[in-house]
């Protein structure tokens, strides 16, 4: 042991030298495959967050609404997922006599974890609220490595575009709106439309016209990012050894004039902000409408419970409603 602690501190002294930057690469390369070997993420669910909120937060509850009556579902639709597992889709249909706007859902969870049930209580509060929601599963980090969810999310939109007719919403009217790491999945998705690299094609419309970011980072290699094994794991390796992966999976690299207006809906929890303020200020540069929310005093995963909840319904609705100039009905 003594002799390694020594070894180690003389190349931190002789890095230059290039025979032992290259046996640090590799002694780093040996760590980084043990972490992974240890990586066992918990599960993420509504019950499991309630539990670890509820002491600090000893108001917290478990939302309290009801499906309308007059609302469709259509669960499990196969939305041609690129994984190993053929991946779904919910679709809530509203009964309106307007055709609705479409929100599509993406779930948090670390890139690794959680599932679309996440999300049902908030595609029921926005479906009752008139608009019509998908609310979707996708490739997982433990079933195929980044970028593959990015492409299922892509895909999904696709199939939303060419089921606009048969379903009765508005393909035109779309809005991605992800949670946590599911936030960083829309957000990438929303502004590298027209991208190649994610496998996107011509046959069908998967540009959106909103984006809501719920506490997601939009850099991952920004000062203010905290990203470790978990980011690590789903872009096959850390940023020292995948720079150019973390850039690229970084959506503040892809802001520009087709950047559509943004929501952003965050809690207190800086770290969940990374790249945020940057993106506003190119967003300004280019003109791009934008908004701001944070709940104060609010932990992470604040969407998934109340008192919090209700009212990021009501954020969403009067930005979505706004977006497309009151064409939705409401409840």
């Amino acid at each position: 042991m003594f002799f390694r602690i020594q070894y180690l501190n003389h190349i931190k002294i002789s890095i230059r030298n290039t025979g032992l930057l290259l046996f640090a690469l590799g002694l780093q390369s040996f760590v980084i495959q043990a972490q992974f070997e240890d990586f066992n993420p918990s599960p993420y669910t509504v019950e499991s967050t309630y539990l670890k909120l509820k002491e600090a937060y000893p108001e917290v509850n478990y939302p309290k609404l009801r499906l309308n009556s007059t609302v469709e579902v259509k669960r499990n639709l196969h939305y041609g997922s690129t994984g190993p597992v053929s991946k779904t889709l919910d679709l809530y249909l509203p009964t309106t006599k307007n055709t609705p706007p479409l929100i599509l859902l993406i779930h948090g969870g670390g890139w690794v974890s959680g599932s679309k049930a996440n999300l049902e209580d908030l595609a029921v509060g926005l479906v009752n609220k008139g608009f019509a929601v998908a609310n979707m599963e996708y490739a997982k980090s433990t079933e195929a490595p980044y970028p593959a969810s990015v492409v299922d999310i892509k895909n999904a939109l696709a199939f939303i575009d060419r089921s606009a007719a048969t379903f009765g919403y508005n393909g035109a009217q779309k809005v991605l709106l992800g949670c946590s790491a599911g936030a960083q999945l829309a957000s990438l998705v929303a502004l590298s439309s027209g991208s190649k690299k994610f496998g996107e094609t011509d046959k069908a419309d998967v540009k959106v016209q909103g984006l809501i970011n719920v506490d997601g980072i939009l850099s991952f290699t920004h000062p203010e990012s905290e990203e470790g094994v978990y980011a690590a794991y789903w872009l096959g390796g850390f940023q020292e050894t995948h720079q150019a992966v973390w850039e690229e999976a970084s959506p503040l690299n892809y802001v520009g004039k087709d950047t559509p207006p943004t929501f952003f809906i965050n809690s207190a929890q800086p770290r969940f902000h990374a790249g945020r303020d940057d993106m506003i200020t190119l967003m300004r540069a280019f003109d791009i409408p934008f908004q701001v929310h944070t709940f104060e005093a609010s932990p992470h995963s604040f969407w998934l419970l109340s008192p919090w909840f209700e009212p990021t319904v009501e954020l969403i609705h009067q930005f979505v409603t706004t977006l497309f100039h009151d064409k939705t009905a409401t409840d």
